[in-house]
């Protein structure tokens, strides 16, 4: 599970204790304002059962609204950072045919393949992540922005622990 989609999570949980944290509030109020009366035990855990049914079935359309935004805002950032690598590829093309087809010193940065697999570029933020740098030192290391770092971090799929 990535960084973003823990991110995700939290919010969702965040979000459906302030529900509940309404609710008791609400209930308080309600309650404290209600001329006592004698009212059947069993009665009252009927309705509470079904006030908590009623409120979990809110919380889960809540959450299930977060991870759909979730969702999309993460496969549009990944076509956003496909376009970006596939205009950067460009652009040192063109900056190539500038200097009379002479290598630049700019590192290769091109987009994603076909068959979604990250670049050369983003196989080595990955490959000197998982040798234990941190974000700023491949930042450093490959002449990235700390937050294109992250960004590659957070877009690769998880993958799973050796055993």
């Amino acid at each position: 599970m990535s960084e973003l989609q823990i991110a995700g999570l939290l919010a969702a949980c965040g979000l459906a204790a302030g529900v509940l944290v309404m609710l008791v509030i609400v209930t308080v109020k309600h309650t404290s304002t209600r001329k006592p009366q004698a009212e059947d035990p069993a009665a009252t855990a009927i309705a509470a059962r079904g006030d908590l049914r009623q409120l979990m079935g809110e919380l889960q359309a809540l959450a299930d609204q977060v991870d759909e935004r979730i969702a999309s805002r993460l496969t549009k950032l990944s076509s956003v950072l496909a376009e970006t690598d596939a205009t950067i590829a460009d652009l040192q093309a063109k900056l190539r045919l500038l200097n009379g087809g002479r290598h630049t010193d700019l590192p290769d940065k091109g987009p994603a393949g076909p068959d979604g697999r990250p670049s050369s570029r983003h196989g080595d933020v990955m490959r000197l992540h998982g040798q234990g740098l941190d974000t700023v030192e491949i930042a450093r290391r490959m002449r990235m922005s700390v937050g294109e770092v992250e960004l590659v971090l957070n877009l690769q799929p998880a993958r799973p622990e050796a055993e």
